[in-house]
C-alpha cells in the first residue's frame, strides 16, 4: 500500500515538474544557400554555390577537414564563405533559389529580373552581383536575409546597406550557430536512442 502511494506521489511530482519546466521555443530548421570563393592564389575567381542545413560544417567539408564536400571543390582549396542566404519558407524554396543562382540564364524568374542587363559571367564577384538582382528583383525572394562574410567584398549599392544584409564572420551569425547546435543535439539524441 505504501509503495502505491509513494509511486503516485512520484508520478504526480514528475508530471508537475514537467509542466512547470521552461520549454524552449521551437527552432526553425535552417536551410540556406551559400557562395564560396577559392583562396588559392592561382584561381582567385573560382566560386561555388551550394545548399546546406549546417553552413559551418559544410564549409569544413568543402575544405576537406571532414568527409563530405562536393567533388567540384576538391580542386582550388581552401575555400571561404563569401555570402549566405537564409529565410526561405521551405527547403524546396531554398533549393530552387540555389538552382536559379547557379543557372541564371535558364531560370525564368532571374532572366525576367535581369531584363537583359547582364550576360552570363563567372567569378564570385559577379555571383554576388547576381545575388543582389535575385533578392531585389524576384518577388518570391524579397524576404530572404543575406550574411556577407567578407566585408571588402561588398558592392556599393543600397541593397548591401539595407537591414536585410548583415556583415561579419559566418561563425558569429546566429542562424549558422543555431543550425550547428540543432544538428549536434539531434546527433546526441540518436546516440542515446541507439543505447
Amino acid at each position: 500500500m505504501l509503495n502505491r502511494a509513494l509511486l503516485a506521489v512520484l508520478v504526480n511530482t514528475g508530471a508537475a515538474l514537467q509542466s512547470t519546466a521552461m520549454v524552449e521555443p521551437p527552432v526553425r530548421p535552417f536551410c540556406g544557400c551559400y557562395l564560396l570563393r577559392s583562396c588559392d592564389p592561382a584561381h582567385p575567381r573560382s566560386s561555388y554555390i551550394g545548399f546546406t542545413v549546417n553552413p559551418l560544417r559544410r564549409v569544413r567539408q568543402h575544405n576537406g577537414e571532414i568527409q563530405g564536400g562536393a567533388r567540384r571543390t576538391r580542386r582550388h582549396r581552401p575555400w571561404e564563405a563569401v555570402a549566405l542566404v537564409d529565410g526561405f519558407a521551405s527547403q524546396v524554396e531554398a533549393l530552387q533559389f540555389e538552382w536559379a543562382w547557379q543557372h541564371p540564364e535558364k531560370s525564368l524568374a532571374v532572366r525576367g529580373a535581369l531584363d537583359g542587363k547582364r550576360k552570363a559571367r563567372t567569378g564570385w564577384k559577379s555571383r554576388l552581383a547576381l545575388l543582389e538582382v535575385m533578392c531585389d528583383g524576384v518577388d518570391a525572394w524579397r524576404g530572404v536575409q543575406v550574411r556577407v562574410c567578407i566585408e571588402d567584398a561588398l558592392p556599393d549599392s543600397d541593397f548591401w546597406r539595407s537591414a536585410r544584409v548583415s556583415v561579419g564572420p559566418l561563425d558569429a551569425w546566429p542562424p549558422a550557430v543555431a543550425a550547428s547546435r540543432v544538428v549536434a543535439r539531434r546527433r546526441v539524441v540518436d546516440e542515446v536512442a541507439d543505447c
